[in-house]
């Protein structure tokens, strides 16, 4: 192999530690997938009638208020839609984004008449909160 194709593969693999190191916001960012519509707190009902309800409230891109804590949103990104089966199992969820906070990840995922929040995860010792939430528009 010549010098150059050395170059060139060690240049390729900074620019991958590059991209991972330097994540950013996808494009639409939090504010624009939600349009806007949690900028009031609003209640997100359980699909599982035993769990408690969630409060949210996304104040902007980068700050998420959970049941009144609020915490910093570390990045989003594009992902696939995730069900808990057996909850809301009607719902077509096709638009979803996991949001990465300094506390906790969730996926919120847009259906055609509300939004579903699923696989809330609490990262400080990686315990899930099982089930999904839906707020209707």
């Amino acid at each position: 192999m010549s010098d150059t194709g050395c170059l060139e593969i060690q240049g390729a693999s900074l620019a991958g530690v590059y991209k991972i190191l330097n994540n950013v916001p996808v494009k639409p960012d939090l504010l624009d997938f939600t349009g806007n519509t949690f900028k009031k707190t609003s209640l997100f009902l359980p699909c599982d009638k035993s769990s408690p309800s969630l409060n949210i409230k996304i104040a902007d891109n980068e700050k998420i208020v959970i049941n009144g804590i609020a915490s910093k949103v570390t990045f989003v990104e594009k992902a696939d839609p995730v069900k808990s089966p057996g909850f809301c199992d009607d719902l077509d969820l096709n638009n979803s984004r996991l949001v990465h906070t300094a506390s906790y990840s969730m996926v919120i995922s847009e259906t055609k008449t509300g939004y579903t929040l699923s696989n809330f995860k609490h990262l400080a010792d990686d315990e899930s909160l099982g089930g999904m939430w839906f707020y209707q528009k």
